[in-house]
């Protein structure tokens, strides 16, 4: 008769239990990718709210609406209703302001202009034809800094055609992995960052998780969102991090289309301003 099989030690579950603790603990592939789904949902409702709110602003202007446009405009209030069902703050437009000067008399950062002549023709061709589909879908709108909840998210806008192409240009260099182009499209955002009151942190942080590579020093950092928040911590100073913290928390200085527009230079612009 074979010997009976030892209990399991006390405070210690037997391995059916273990492994379902296990089990229990992990998340679901389909808990994932409905996550997964739900965030590009969010992101593809709020650009086409903020691209109605523009078409408002236009129409008010008296710039006459054609059809498709009219047609968009009034789907807002199920856009609304939609993204309030998900429990997100409605986006604002952010009001047209004055051009800021550029940052140098060459019109262009010297991370531009390190990347500026590597830029293929099949890249303008591939980055106009993205950026003909982003007007036509969402005029304006380029990219959305995202803030903590309650604070609204910041459209961002390329009023520039050329900027806004080459802005284009390094989206796809930034997904395969090139630091410079991520340095290039912060140095782009930046101006909107400062002007709607958010530290440069919190833009550093969010190109950062989305590409895993910081946009201020070029280096790669792997890991999950967490270890990347750990990463910069590590190499922001004390002072700086608790200024970005501190301005974070002055909400009144973040209220929605509070953001300016980022206008980039053009090869006709190098004289300066």
């Amino acid at each position: 008769m074979a010997d009976p099989a030892p209990a399991p030690a006390a405070g210690v579950p037997p391995p059916a239990a273990a492994a379902a603790v296990v089990a229990a603990d992990e998340p679901s592939a389909e808990a994932g990718e409905a996550s997964k789904q739900r965030r590009n949902r969010i992101k593809k409702l709020k650009a086409q709210y903020v691209a109605i709110l523009e078409l408002e602003q236009r129409a008010a202007a008296g710039q006459p609406l054609d059809a498709g446009q009219a047609e968009k405009v009034s789907r807002k209030a199920a856009v609304a209703a939609e993204l309030e069902s998900l429990g997100v703050a409605l986006p604002e437009a952010p009001p047209p302001l004055p051009a800021e000067p550029l940052a140098d008399a060459s019109g262009h950062s010297a991370a531009w202009q390190s990347i500026e002549e590597d830029i293929t023709q099949e890249e303008v061709a591939a980055a106009l034809e993205k950026l003909y589909k982003l007007l036509e879908e969402n005029p304006g709108f380029s990219y959305f800094i995202t803030l903590p909840a309650p604070k609204p998210d910041i459209a961002v806008h390329l009023e520039d055609t050329m900027g806004a192409v080459f802005f284009e240009t390094m989206r796809p260099r930034a997904e395969a992995g090139q630091p410079r182009a991520v340095k290039v499209m912060y140095e782009q955002l930046l101006p909107t960052a400062r002007h709607a009151g958010i530290p440069p942190m919190q833009l550093r942080l969010q190109l950062l998780a989305e590409y895993g590579i910081d946009p201020v020093t070029e280096q790669v950092v792997s890991g999950s969102e967490e270890e990347k928040l750990a990463w910069l911590h590590s190499v922001v100073p004390a002072a700086e991090r608790q200024a970005a913290e501190r301005q974070l928390q002055q909400t009144e200085r973040l209220k929605a289309g509070q953001a300016g527009r980022v206008v980039c230079g053009t090869r006709g612009q190098r004289g300066g301003r």
